[in-house]
């Protein structure tokens, strides 16, 4: 974390973002247009994932070849992989309520996991390794949260998104939710662990991403890792959702102090 090649890699994705959402509002593409442009790189980013991380097995021993299977922890059950169907509803609906709950969510969860799966690369930061398939994994990893950052960026500089306060205790109560949903899908999916590794970690709720991070640790025990790491994903959909909601209260005293003077 923080080499000269984390350094390099965090160059290239403030490129791809930087060089998305330059093309994207000089061409003035229409939502549409950027949705489509997401759920291309989602599906093609998770056609990836997939096919990189299939484990063969010699179950078919006695007919004189190999069985395969997905790496139980290749799942789309992280935070930002959940994004891929959302980018496909988002896609599917014609409900504008619908859509615009869904915008509310994908933004400040794309925006905040996105910055910080570049800051916190947990498959590494090598451009190539021994295994290709460790390779792929990293190029995959940061280019995929490039392209979330991106689409996040794009929706509230176009003003497409709604990250006013009742948005926000939306967003926390589902954030919630989700977080006591994994962690009985970790605890059930533990069985699927490589022995000792614990590699089933969705959502980061088991261990810490990566060894050695200064305050996401487990150093004063689980239950201090796990209150850590809900507290900076609170504070990180708060520091999105504040300007609006501050910007919502003070229109709100603004007509009502039009109202009484009336």
């Amino acid at each position: 974390m923080f080499t000269g090649l984390h350094f390099a890699w965090i160059a290239i994705c403030a490129v791809i973002i930087g060089g998305m959402l330059t093309w994207s509002l000089l061409q003035k593409w229409k939502y549409k247009t950027a949705l489509w442009v997401a759920v291309g790189y989602s599906v093609l980013s998770e056609l990836v994932k997939v096919f990189s991380r299939i484990k063969e097995y010699d179950a078919l021993k006695w007919k004189g070849g190999l069985g395969g299977f997905i790496d139980v922890s290749a799942l789309p059950l992280h935070l930002c992989s959940i994004l891929i169907f959302i980018v496909f509803a988002l896609a599917l609906t014609k409900n504008e309520k619908v859509k615009s709950a869904l915008l509310s969510f994908y933004v400040p969860v794309a925006l905040c996991g996105g910055i910080l799966a570049i800051l916190i690369p947990n498959d590494g930061v090598f451009f190539v390794g021994s295994n290709v398939k460790n390779t792929i994994k990293v190029w995959q990893g940061f280019i995929y949260h490039s392209g979330i950052v991106w689409f996040s960026l794009y929706l509230i500089i176009t003003k497409q998104v709604d990250l006013k306060l009742k948005a926000y205790i939306r967003n926390v109560i589902i954030l919630l939710a989700l977080v006591i949903i994994m962690l009985w899908v970790n605890g059930a999916l533990q069985v699927y662990s490589r022995n000792g590794m614990y590699d089933i970690n969705f959502f980061f709720l088991v261990h810490p991403p990566i060894d050695g991070l200064p305050i996401l640790n487990l150093k004063h025990g689980y239950g201090a890792y796990l209150a850590t790491i809900i507290a900076i994903g609170a504070f990180a959909i708060t520091a999105v959702h504040i300007g609006p909601i501050i910007k919502e209260a003070i229109q709100k005293r603004k007509k009502l102090r039009e109202i009484s003077n009336e």
